[in-house]
């Protein structure tokens, strides 16, 4: 056994038979081999018979050989004898060698080291020993602490107790020694390591897992498979991956799923049965990666032209994020700053880099883009893409566009610096070419664009054609592209036979197709399906390899990828009667690819569209084949689409279903492209205008309504004289010269200005009022019947609470109509008198309101004949209306309706509720001041309305009790006739309450504010209280505010009140008091009336009553 640290010198010696060595062994020449191929041996020139071995930190068993292969005698040995020794050593090579094998080791070690180890882990660890020979005993040096064994080149550790003790490994062959340093401790903690706080979707990050000790020491990831350690995540934007545990560490992997702010933690149990040990809550910050938009490898841009690119990504929720723009060589392109805007200088290839920084300074991701700047090509460079057949009768656009040489540009660039287009066919019999719609808004002069500034897109560089006749045509084009002016601008001139084709005939006899659709495409349910009666059959051409479609058992019908014609026809099952004459073909199809696209339809003029500031413009999309004949599918049901915008701060546009939609943000103009992806051929180009135009713009009205459109033109320019006219008067008819127009029936349709220097539409949607909606007053949470702020006065009646509800009117999806409303009274619109309308064309909405409960408020319908503003005003009833204060009433609802508004009849309304908040007020001859004495110390305040809600404060509460007593209507009786009596009737029919206000008999003068308040709404009344020591007043300025106060009235009125507190048990309410034993003298004490209803104290009752009176 040898250790691998040094170099072993190895030595032949040659015996005789007797094995005596030699002592001229070095005469002789050696052969020395290693059969290990890492191992180098070297002999030493001098002496021959020995030999060197570099081990190279190889371990393991090595085999060594040598065998004698000469001899080298004296020069003065007789050549007889030489002859005889070589002789001899020649027939003996054979037998004259010999080997040894040798164990090579390193060094005496464990990996670890140091360990810490769990108590009560009685599995244990296994540690790795490296080096040394296989002949190792391991003595510990304190044995309670841990146990160590040897197993081949294993430590086995098994923690018995908490402390600390070393390992003693010594190598009973070599003398080799180590020691390992071992910790027994209980856990902590546990730590996630993580090596950053963001990860991009889809990234897997990985983290160090760690088990703590209180010391904190590291136990050893050789234990953490039996501690159960869980990961747990607060929301789906992580996923677990796995958690990888080595003797090195524990890995966890975590797996970004979607953006946001991510937490997680994780719990490890212990072997000590105590409680799972918990981590903090992490926190990793998903991210979207950093894209430049639209995606390409290279931007092909012209000299002078702008780019305006869009980017996604670099944060999630609530991280504000700054997208910062560089350029690698601004002498080729520009970056505006802050903006994703480029600028085209001179020709040239740079890159250009957008990174998401955050406020902390922070790269949340970046990403690169090529862009090449060129040159005007020749003319070469310019191709016109059309299609060379069309059907008779179809449509399909043809637009001028960079050729394909030119990697990554469109017609964007084109767009900005081209210009006078001119569109001629030979034949216009044959082939119909659109107007040139692009020099309606060509400028004079053509301006450069701008970053940052808003442009004029020229959309003359595409039209559209229309097959009117089976025959051949030539369409040709002329532009101008660059400065006007200069040596720059170039004149391009292209041309195309397109022939226009008669409707293509299907293979099976005449019959025509009635669908077209795409290869693999699998549709909705559209046949029938009657599984006994019958079964469907597919006719094609049956020298075709494979089948045109299918039809599956729930009648969808599926496509191949073979472009052909095949028909459908139902056939009887077997044992069915059939029916007479031959089989029903069903429906034929044609399965084509999609070749082209059109965007728009006959009422709308096609690349070119005019959305007002902040609308939204929606489109049809129609894919085509060919020949430009309609797909039977619309585009949301085959393939994937990319949707991109010139300028995406001007027109942000995408596909919704079958639809583009175009939404403006500021005025300008952009130019849209729609291409399917993997196909670049399958594109549309539209222009969108964004400004003032027709307004309103793309309104939905209700039936009968009138209103009056404008023109105007965007930039402010004079859009000069022109005429209205609607694409279908049976839905609205419009004045040809003031544009007031006036919806007839329901439907859609469109009304267009044709101007001098503009020619422009609007689509306007007439509907039925099929949903009303009730709008809260604003700035209101609560309603209420009293007035708030208002001066108490006697013998006068407060003012009556309004409120405003506005309603507005809907069509079934709730979106507001125009106008809002309309009133019977307003005047017509100038030009309603020039046979525009019926009478009825301009009818107001009658619409009805009414308030539940109904004895709360009367509510009537109002509009406002110059806004259209509909509401529903409330005027409350107030507390003095008897119901209306009651407090058990919480919750008011107000209804609008129109009745037989529904296509059925019924009545269509909206309604909303709102809390309500009962208001009081003071009997009508209730007076400002009340006057007390020490003979008449006492009175009643009658409240009405909500008094359970009703608080009382005053100053002198040591002199001075305000209590609340409840009177109700329902009384009978004594009951009845006493409330009759002592006011005046009113409480037999309103719902309140009597405040008793009493005075202590040996009180000094004084004078006091008695406020009632309801906290909730902040009403409130003041009464002064004049208390005047040792003054008798006359009878008609005591308690009683009404006509009959004499003497004679006041003692009958005594004598009643005595009746009646006798008989207060077997009444319904009665009239409390909040009275205990005098204080400081006097007969009463503060009271408080925050409660509904004081309970009444009976402690001294009789007492108090007979020295009351």
């Amino acid at each position: 056994t040898v250790m691998n640290s040094a170099p072993y010198l190895l030595r032949a010696v040659v015996l005789d038979s007797y094995s005596r060595p030699f002592a001229n062994s070095s005469t002789f020449h050696f052969e020395w081999t290693v059969a290990h191929p890492g191992v180098l041996l070297s002999l030493d020139p001098r002496s021959k018979d020995y030999a060197m071995l570099s081990l190279n930190e190889e371990i393991g068993l090595i085999r060594v050989f040598v065998k004698i292969v000469g001899v080298t005698l004296h020069d003065r040995t007789p050549t007889a004898t030489v002859r005889a020794v070589k002789s001899a050593v020649a027939q003996r090579e054979s037998e004259l060698s010999d080997g040894c094998v040798l164990e090579v080791v390193s060094p005496l070690r464990t990996v670890p080291s140091e360990v810490a180890l769990c108590v009560g882990h009685k599995a244990g660890v296994k540690l790795g020993i490296l080096g040394g020979s296989r002949h190792i005993r391991a003595e510990v040096n304190d044995s309670s602490v841990v146990k160590a064994a040897v197993h081949g080149h294993d430590l086995e550790l098994v923690p018995k107790s908490k402390g600390a003790t070393t390992v003693l490994l010594k190598d009973q062959i070599t003398r080799l020694e180590a020691v390992v340093s071992v910790e027994v401790v209980t856990i902590a903690s546990v730590r996630v390591l993580l090596p950053k706080g963001e990860c991009r979707l889809e990234e897997v990050v990985q983290s160090v897992v760690e088990v703590r000790s209180d010391e904190g020491f590291v136990i050893s990831p050789l234990q953490y498979q039996d501690m159960q350690i869980k990961v747990l995540l607060h929301d789906t934007r992580l996923s677990t991956v796995g958690l990888n545990i080595t003797s090195e560490a524990a890995l966890l992997n975590l797996k970004c799923e979607t953006p946001g702010l991510a937490f997680f933690h994780l719990t490890v149990n212990g072997f000590d049965a105590g409680a799972p040990v918990r981590s903090n809550a992490l926190r990793l910050h998903v991210f979207e990666p950093v894209k430049i938009l639209p995606e390409m490898e290279q931007l092909t841009m012209f000299v002078g032209t702008v780019r305006t690119l869009a980017v996604s990504g670099g944060g999630g929720a609530g991280e504000r994020l700054v997208f910062v723009w560089t350029t690698l060589d601004a002498g080729v392109v520009t970056v505006k700053e802050n903006m994703p805007c480029l600028t085209a200088l001179a020709p040239g290839k740079t890159s250009v880099r957008a990174e998401a920084v955050g406020v902390d300074g922070h790269v949340y991701g970046r990403d690169d883009i090529v862009v090449e700047v060129i040159g005007l090509p020749d003319a070469g460079g310019m191709t016109l893409a059309v299609q060379k057949h069309i059907a008779l009768g179809q449509e399909m656009s043809a637009t001028i566009q960079p050729a394909p040489a030119l990697t990554g540009m469109d017609a964007v660039a084109m767009a900005q610096i081209c210009h006078s287009y001119k569109w001629l066919v030979d034949v216009p019999t044959v082939l119909g070419v659109g107007a040139a719609l692009g020099q309606q808004f060509a400028n004079p002069k053509l301006t450069m664009p701008v970053c940052g500034q808003a442009m004029n897109v020229n959309p003359g560089f595409t039209t559209r054609l229309v097959g009117r006749k089976v025959g051949v045509a030539t369409i040709k084009v002329t532009m101008h592209c660059g400065d006007p002016g200069t040596r720059s601008m170039k004149k391009y001139h292209l041309s195309q036979k397109i022939q226009v084709v008669d409707t293509i005939p299907t293979l099976i006899g005449s019959v025509c197709p009635t669908w077209l659709l795409p290869p693999n495409y699998t549709s909705v349910p559209v046949l029938p399906i009657d599984n006994e009666a019958a079964i469907y059959r597919i006719m094609q051409d049956p020298t075709a390899m494979e089948p045109v479609l299918m039809v599956d058992e729930y009648g969808q019908i599926i496509t191949g990828a073979l472009e052909d014609v095949a028909c459908v026809r139902a056939a009887p099952r077997p044992g069915t009667p059939a029916h007479p004459g031959p089989p029903a073909v069903t429906t034929c199809v044609r399965v084509a690819e999609v070749a082209q696209l059109t965007v728009g339809g006959p009422n709308i003029p096609p690349h070119v569209q005019e959305v007002s500031v902040g609308a939204t413009a929606r489109f049809q999309v129609v894919m085509r084949d060919a020949t430009a004949m309609p797909m039977k599918v619309g585009p949301s049901e085959h393939g994937a689409w990319m949707v991109e915008s010139s300028d995406p701060a001007v027109i942000e546009a995408e596909l919704e279903g079958d639809t583009l939609a175009v939404r403006s943000s500021v005025e300008g103009s952009a130019l849209v492209k729609l291409t399917k992806q993997g196909s670049a051929n399958v594109s549309a180009y539209v222009v969108v205008q964004s400004g003032d135009y027709i307004k309103p713009r793309a309104p939905t009205v209700y039936l009968g309504a009138v209103l009056h459109f404008t023109v105007s033109g965007a930039y402010g320019q004079d859009l000069g004289k022109g005429s209205w006219h609607s694409g279908n008067t049976a839905v609205v008819r419009v004045d040809p010269e003031t544009g007031v127009a006036a919806a007839v029936g329901e439907g859609f349709t469109t009304i267009h200005f044709n101007g001098s220097k503009l020619a422009t539409y609007t689509s306007v949607a007439v509907t039925r009022v099929m949903s009303v909606g009730v709008s809260r007053p604003p700035g209101e949470s609560f309603l209420t019947n009293a007035p708030v702020g208002w001066d108490y006065v006697p013998g006068k009646t407060a003012p009556a609470v309004r409120y405003s509800f506005a309603v507005t009117f809907g069509d079934a999806n709730a979106q507001p109509l125009l106008p809002a409303a309309t009133s019977s009274k307003a005047p017509p619109p100038k030009g309603a008198s020039k046979g525009l309308a019926s009478s009825s064309s301009h009818q107001h909405i009658q619409f009805e309101c009414r308030v539940i409960p109904a004895s709360l408020a009367h509510a009537r319908p109002t509009s406002d004949p110059t806004s259209g503003v509909a509401a529903c005003e409330l005027e409350m009833h107030g507390p003095e209306s008897g119901a209306a204060g009651s407090h058990e009433v919480s919750m008011l609802e107000v209804v609008a309706s129109i009745p037989g508004a529904s296509e059925d009849g019924s009545t269509v309304e909206g309604r909303t509720a709102m809390p309500f908040i009962g208001g009081f007020a003071l009997a009508k001859d209730t007076p400002k001041t009340i006057r007390l004495t020490p003979r008449q110390n006492s009175t009643m305040i009658e409240l009405l309305g909500n008094a359970a809600g009703v608080e009382a404060l005053w100053s002198r509460r040591d002199v001075m009790t305000v209590d609340i007593a409840s009177i109700q209507s329902t009384r009978d009786g004594i009951g009845r006739w006493l409330q009759s009596t002592l006011y005046g009737g009113r409480g037999n029919s309103a719902v309140g309450a009597m405040f008793f206000v009493g005075v202590a008999g040996e009180a000094y003068s004084f004078v006091d504010t008695v406020v009632l308040t309801i906290p909730q709404t902040n009403q409130r009344i003041e009464l002064q209280v004049n208390y005047v020591a040792g003054v008798t007043l006359l009878p008609g300025s005591v308690v009683s505010p009404t006509a009959v106060t004499t003497l004679l009235v006041l003692a009958i009125g005594a004598v009643v009140y005595v009746i009646y507190t006798r008989g207060e048990s077997n009444m319904p309410a009665k009239l409390q008091y909040s009275q205990v034993p005098p204080q400081s003298g006097g007969y009463y004490s503060s009271a408080s009336s925050s409660s509904p209803f004081v309970q009444r104290r009976a402690v001294h009752m009789q007492q108090q009553k007979q020295e009351y009176y």
